[in-house]
């Protein structure tokens, strides 16, 4: 399910997001949230994997955000 999921959102960012924020000066929240998808699907599937993951994805958000 979960790589189900990945290839619909990586198919949706590229077949959609990325040619739309190209030709418009937009960023497409999907291809921000991309990375949050594969930071989900790299961290392990046990106890600390939550964990692991959030304090990943809290650093992608506080780079996405410092810029």
């Amino acid at each position: 399910l979960a790589f189900t999921a990945f290839a619909m959102s990586f198919g949706l960012v590229i077949g959609f997001g990325i040619p739309f924020t190209l030709s418009a000066s937009i960023i497409l929240v999907h291809s921000i949230l991309l990375g949050t998808d594969i930071i989900g699907l790299l961290t392990p599937k046990n106890k600390w994997g939550t964990p692991l993951a959030a304090v990943i994805g809290g650093a992608y958000g506080a780079g996405l955000l410092i810029g």
